[in-house]
């Protein structure tokens, strides 16, 4: 069972006994203008709830502030396995946040942070988070800003990272160098299963040499179906 809110609607205030329905699995708010407060209300309504696994607030004007009060929910829940952040103004501190509250969290597997003004520091911090959490298997940094450092940081955390499975860094200005560096590491990764770079300033013959790289560190054949595709989108 779900429950999805849509554009200018949103109840002044949900039935405690809404969100805690043992049947309720999914909660969409989608293009809704909650705001920090509403968020804050909402998430005070979801403590305690352990039915509700996928959260998705795509779009509906959280800011720093609400990313910080989200990032202390992810601390102590247990429940979330999917959460939606993108289209909301974030930047990089509230994506610095949520990327600490991921060092602690341990049921998260998708996360998407796509369109959330996030730059090289918040790559940073969410490279950082991949390096110790275990959980993560989707994450969407989609049409930000991380440029080559990001990217950079991202590859280090890709070589000791063994659960992340997609990735999706498009449109985040990544040059040669930074998907020079993403190509490197996925000779060390055995685990990475599809990376999105479309419509990013990377001409694929920069790293075509590296496919074959790939292909030949692989260690079984499924992941060199998969490395050697993942690139196939990245003059798109």
């Amino acid at each position: 069972m779900y429950i999805c809110f849509f554009p200018s609607f949103l109840p002044s205030f949900l039935p405690s006994f809404l969100l805690s329905n043992v049947c309720l699995h999914l909660f969409c708010a989608t293009d809704v203008d909650l705001g920090d407060s509403g968020l804050a209300q909402l998430l005070r309504k979801l403590e305690g709830n352990t039915s509700i696994t996928a959260l998705d607030l795509h779009g509906t004007g959280i800011t720093t502030e609400g990313s910080k009060m989200f990032a202390e929910a992810l601390r102590s829940n247990r429940t979330f396995q999917s959460v939606g952040l993108h289209g909301n103004n974030l930047h990089d501190e509230g994506v610095v946040a949520i990327a600490e509250a991921l060092l602690t969290n341990r049921s998260l597997t998708t996360l998407n942070l796509g369109v959330t003004k996030c730059a090289q520091e918040g790559a940073a911090a969410v490279a950082n988070a991949l390096t110790k959490n275990v959980n993560l298997t989707e994450l969407n940094l989609a049409w930000n800003d991380i440029g080559d450092a990001g990217a950079k940081e991202l590859a280090k955390a890709l070589e000791v990272n063994q659960t992340l499975k997609d990735l999706n860094l498009g449109r985040n200005g990544i040059d040669r160098d930074g998907a020079d560096a993403l190509a490197a590491a996925l000779e060390k990764n055995s685990t990475l299963k599809e990376l999105n770079l479309e419509s990013n300033n990377v001409p694929l013959e920069s790293i075509e040499g590296r496919i074959g790289n790939l292909t030949a560190a692989a260690r079984n054949e499924e992941s060199v179906d998969a490395k050697s595709s993942m690139l196939s989108a990245i003059t798109e």
